[in-house]
């Protein structure tokens, strides 16, 4: 009969929102057990009313999507990249400035350029003096020796380098078969209606790690 119709879609009403409170519930809890997360970004389910023959009969759970800001996402991709890159030549810069010590300052490539220099000019002045010749000798002699401890830091330095651009293609290589491995579960996730919300966020934190390297 008819009223035996509308309790029927009376209850097939009230237990559809019921289902989709308790998918809300479970997906709140769980952003707040991730509040902390790193990587995690906000969930939400996404809802839309279900109606038989114009009737409304019930809520449907569209799924469960991400609250994620696309263009603040891209600009922290994109300045990671510009902060490590800078980093990465500071530190280099820095250590080469260790090597050259600071221009006046004592045991300096400049300290001894300049000693060396003004012994050359005080011998010229009075070449005769056996004193200043044994100083422009010795002068000569630590200069050398720091050109060649600069020389021997600096390959030291490109050794270095050379080895951080190996372990950074390892990490590349890793972080690259990851995107696929999580491309291809996103895909497999779309195809059977589920939620792939976890998944973009681990493709994002890969993305996040490339760009540490790359550009």
């Amino acid at each position: 009969s008819g009223s035996d119709m509308s309790i029927q879609l009376a209850l097939n009403n009230a237990l559809t929102g019921l289902r989709a409170n308790q998918r809300s519930i479970a997906v709140l809890s769980n952003n707040i057990a991730n509040a902390n997360t790193d990587g995690y970004s906000r969930q939400s389910v996404d809802q839309s009313a279900m109606y038989v023959e114009g009737i409304g009969s019930g809520v449907r759970i569209n799924e469960v999507v991400r609250k994620v800001d696309k263009y603040l996402q891209r600009a922290v991709q994109e300045n990671g990249s510009t902060m490590s890159s800078a980093g990465i030549l500071n530190d280099y810069a820095t250590r080469v400035q260790v090597l050259l010590g600071e221009p006046g300052a004592t045991n300096s490539l400049d300290e001894f350029m300049t000693t060396f220099f003004n012994s050359l000019q005080a011998l010229a002045e009075t070449p005769e003096r056996t004193s200043l010749r044994s100083n422009v000798v010795q002068a000569g002699d630590a200069l050398a020796r720091e050109v060649s401890d600069l020389a021997r830091g600096v390959q030291d330095l490109r050794r270095e380098a050379d080895q951080d651009m190996k372990d950074a293609v390892v990490a590349m290589n890793a972080l690259m078969k990851k995107l696929d491995n999580v491309n291809a579960a996103i895909g497999r996730s779309q195809a059977l209606g589920q939620s792939s919300a976890g998944l973009l966020d681990e493709r994002d934190a890969a993305l996040k790690g490339l760009a540490e390297y790359i550009d």
